[in-house]
């Protein structure tokens, strides 16, 4: 779901589909974020979690058990929720659901907010540990 932001002459839209900030517009119309060309790179500002880059043959051990997973992980494919809105600002939230558990077994919050301010937009990252032992992730 697409969410429109706006702050002053700032013009911004949200996805909840892997939590990204898509657009954002001055009042000229000039867009300052990737467009998600395909014939160039079909992606637009995706947050990768909880890896970034390529596993060697699709899979990591945690605990000595091999879990398979994409490239990047499985954020960016994700549906976050809306956990605040205002205006100019939006927090997302993804945890973990019985998909993730099978690539990735920990129970996490992964927070994202976007924000619009006077001269131009900050993107914040939170990502919680909720479960019991150590989880080991990257973020990008």
């Amino acid at each position: 779901m697409k969410i429109e932001l706006t702050y002053q002459d700032l013009r911004a839209l949200t996805d909840t589909r892997g939590g990204e900030l898509i657009s954002l517009q001055n009042a000229a119309g000039t867009e300052y974020i990737w467009d998600g060309n395909p014939a160039f790179w079909p992606g637009i500002n995706p947050l990768l979690f909880p890896f970034v880059g390529t596993l060697k043959d699709g899979t990591v051990c945690f605990e000595g058990k091999p879990y398979s997973m994409e490239r990047h992980g499985f954020a960016r494919r994700m549906d976050f929720a809306v956990a605040e809105q205002s205006e100019n600002s939006i927090l997302f939230e993804l945890r973990e659901t019985e998909q993730t558990l099978a690539q990735y077994p920990y129970p996490f919050l992964l927070q994202v907010r976007h924000t619009l301010e006077e001269n131009g937009f900050t993107t914040s990252l939170s990502v919680t540990n909720t479960g019991d032992r150590p989880m080991p992730f990257c973020i990008g």
